[in-house]
């Protein structure tokens, strides 16, 4: 996208926070579209902040040029043309837009360069849950007892807010499976700007459906559905009515103009229902509808290991068509693309997930360890400075630009997922790690992802001091 115009203003169009860390800014901004589909994200650096800073409604891109190199001894010439790229970027994303309007917002930053204290945290409020999926990477099920009780997690959405936190996710096992789910959610919604609510959707109290109703705005709620057809699903999740009650909690959500996003997981069974299950998504007025490949973790590892070792070759194709098709309908979202200036997915940095258990680990489908820390025995910022969390916030992505082989049968599986390119080689033995794992010198974090975790010790050196 181009800017036309020389003259006119350029505004900031939506809420927009940056959120400092080590080594720049988070960005998160209502989208402009209310919300629809869910809040903008994205990364930048020092001088993606200062140009942000630098539009105040009333400067045009020659204004906002001028203003930035003033301020920073900038030459304009070399200057105008990477920041007329990241203005036009922003526009195209919706943040900014060219114009004079009355309603330009001011910029939001918080935190400080100083900790690397994460922009989303998720937390499984409980791991009990009235389904028991055979593919579910918590091995979550009615028979589980973990729970963080009401008080741990008010405290610890307390001291979120004040670290500058802005999206939280709340989840289970199955969430509403905790006493004090209403509460619970009652509390995130009246704290923070962005609340996901992930649940199986079967149980689903009226005093929920209440409270979202007031918190439109702010709360996606996530619901999964994994077949068309009632019975696979129900086979699936182990429910025997579980594709009724929450195709109907799904209607429900959606007449009450609350989002939704229908999400599913692929397997052989279904892999090719993913064109049936966009246009379920559509029937039934989810706003969004998402896809993942079962992961080889709790449970999810019995499952991905009987399936064929290769889809068939026509399936890629078929993914593709199904996106294209209903990218104009619903969006349809495969993951976010990994930032050019980031070592990994941020996993553990800008993003952590804090379990029933209290254990903090870098993201949701990492297996629990016991070189992992909890938070009822440290705060979160101080866990987050240990050697370990420092570790993992500096292991670049596995790809080929960091050592990964395109002769590697797992290379795309673990493309861009750091966790994947663990888990892969957590059965090998050390003379046989790949050589991402080898490049970067990350044998002593294999250990993490083992079923039983082997002694592990990290150094404050960081992996790729030694590239």
């Amino acid at each position: 996208m181009t800017i036309n115009s020389q003259t006119e203003p350029i505004t900031i169009s939506t809420h927009t926070i940056l959120h400092q860390h080590r080594d720049g800014y988070w960005l998160i901004a209502d989208n402009p579209e209310g919300n629809v589909f869910g809040h903008i994200k994205c990364e930048i650096n020092l001088a993606g902040k200062l140009i942000l800073q630098a539009i105040d409604g009333n400067r045009n891109i020659n204004e906002v040029v001028k203003e930035l190199c003033d301020s920073n001894a900038l030459d304009e010439t070399q200057s105008r043309p990477w920041v007329t790229a990241f203005v036009d970027n922003m526009i195209e994303r919706g943040i900014l837009r060219v114009g004079r309007h009355s309603n330009h917002i001011p910029l939001t930053v918080v935190g400080t360069g100083d900790d690397i204290y994460p922009s989303h945290v998720s937390i499984e409020v409980t791991n009990a849950c009235n389904l028991r999926c055979s593919f579910c990477y918590l091995c979550a099920g009615p028979d589980k007892r973990d729970r963080l009780d009401y008080q741990e997690i008010t405290d610890l959405l307390d001291d979120f807010k004040e670290h500058g936190v802005v999206a939280v996710s709340l989840t289970g096992g199955e969430f509403f499976l905790h006493p004090y789910a209403i509460e619970i959610l009652a509390y995130a919604c009246n704290r923070f700007p962005s609340v996901g609510l992930l649940t199986n959707g079967t149980v689903f109290p009226q005093a929920a459906i209440d409270l979202l109703k007031q918190h439109r705005s702010q709360v996606t709620v996530s619901i999964s559905i994994d077949s068309a057809r009632p019975d696979l699903h129900n086979r699936m999740r182990g429910g025997r009515t579980a594709y009724e009650r929450s195709t109907r909690t799904i209607r429900t959500l959606a007449s009450n103009g609350i989002l939704v996003r229908m999400s599913s997981v692929i397997v052989e069974d279904n892999m090719w229902q993913l064109d049936e299950l966009a246009q379920l998504a559509i029937s039934l007025g989810a706003r969004a509808f998402s896809f993942n490949f079962v992961e080889g973790f709790g449970r999810g590892e019995a499952v991905k290991k009987q399936q064929s070792a290769n889809f068939d070759p026509g399936y890629s194709k078929y993914v593709s068509t199904v996106i294209e098709k209903y990218r104009r309908l619903i969006p349809i979202f495969k993951g976010e693309e990994l930032s050019n200036t980031r070592r990994n997915c941020g996993a553990g940095t800008s993003s952590v997930s804090i379990g029933a258990d209290g254990t903090v680990r870098p993201c949701p489908l990492f297996p629990t360890s016991n070189k992992l820390k909890n938070v009822r025995d440290d705060s979160l910022s101080s866990i987050l400075e240990t050697p370990l969390h420092r570790a993992l916030e500096s292991i670049p992505a596995p790809s080929e630009a960091n050592g990964c082989s395109r002769d590697c049968d797992h290379f795309y599986e673990c493309h861009n997922c750091y966790l994947r390119g663990l888990n892969v080689n957590a059965n090998r033995p050390a003379n046989a790690y790949c050589s991402w794992i080898r490049k970067n010198e990350l044998q002593a974090l294999v250990g993490l992802v083992r079923r039983e975790p082997e002694p592990i010790t990290i150094s404050r050196k960081r992996p790729h001091d030694a590239n």
